[in-house]
């Protein structure tokens, strides 16, 4: 019976892998299919390898499992051979549905005037590469990631600082440093830089020193206000001279109850965090 499950299991993903590599869609039609007994030959003599090295392959049990041959194709038992990669399976037995979950893939594009990065289920923003003025970060970014808008790295990468930033809803987590020193001083003295940030309505966590030193940053806003807690870093806004209006704070400047600081978040700014 696992044998069968097996191969069927076996012919799914390759299909599905040949239906992606092709880059189209297809709706599959399937016959009603019954568990049936076959006869399969447990062979331990198959090596199988692994980035050159060898592999012993066990089962959930700790019990040493071997490779079958069934009319001439070679099946893995698939716990083990998640194993081998790192990647989490679960089984079901009340539906017979074996679940894989690859929280390590990887894969990293440049979309626009940003490279984004899939890991782990999260669809992350790295780096910023335009050239500034007002930002609309993408819809379905979920983190900001670390230093993503550092002035200095801005510079490195030759991508110009923003004057404002919209941040869209599906975005959860601002990491550390992500817009940090967004200030550029002119020849003449003048100063222009990040003014503005509209946060996301299902944000819950901004990073340590994320929008530290943006000294003309006067505007921190929501269109909706969060009903889950946020998290807020050490030093989050440290240093943001021009802060007139913050979304983390209600209509007579007192810290939003779901609001959860770190230390010296608003130094140097004209907010006063609470005190125990």
């Amino acid at each position: 019976m696992k044998k069968s499950r097996l191969i069927l299991i076996s012919l799914s993903i390759s299909l599905l892998a040949a239906v992606f590599a092709l880059g189209i869609s297809a709706t599959i039609v399937t016959a009603q299919i019954t568990a049936q007994s076959i006869t399969a030959t447990l062979d331990p003599n198959i090596i199988v390898r692994y980035n050159e090295d060898e592999q012993s392959m066990y089962d959930a049990n700790g019990n040493q499992v071997f490779p079958i041959n069934y009319n001439g194709t070679v099946y893995l038992p698939i716990r083990a051979f998640c194993d081998i990669f790192g990647i989490s399976i679960d089984w079901e037995d009340s539906s017979k549905t074996i679940s894989i979950t690859d929280d390590k893939l990887t894969s990293t594009a440049v979309i626009g005037d940003f490279e984004i990065k899939l890991h782990g289920g999260e669809v992350i923003l790295t780096k910023y590469l335009g050239e500034g003025g007002d930002v609309v970060i993408p819809d379905g970014i979920t983190v900001i990631g670390d230093h993503a808008f550092d002035a200095v790295l801005l510079g490195k990468r030759g991508a110009g600082q923003p004057d404002s930033v919209y941040i869209p809803d599906s975005v959860r987590v601002i990491e550390k440093m992500a817009f940090f020193g967004l200030i550029y001083p002119h020849g003449d003295g003048t100063v222009t830089g990040l003014k503005s940030v509209r946060l996301p309505s299902k944000l819950e966590s901004i990073g340590k020193s994320a929008f530290a030193d943006c000294a003309v940053l006067t505007d921190v806003t929501f269109d909706e206000i969060p009903e889950g807690t946020i998290t807020v870093g050490d030093k989050a806004f440290a240093g943001c001279t021009a802060l007139e209006n913050c979304g983390l704070f209600d209509s007579d400047n007192v810290i939003l109850d779901n609001i959860e600081l770190g230390s010296d978040v608003f130094s140097g700014t004209p907010f006063v965090e609470p005190t125990e």
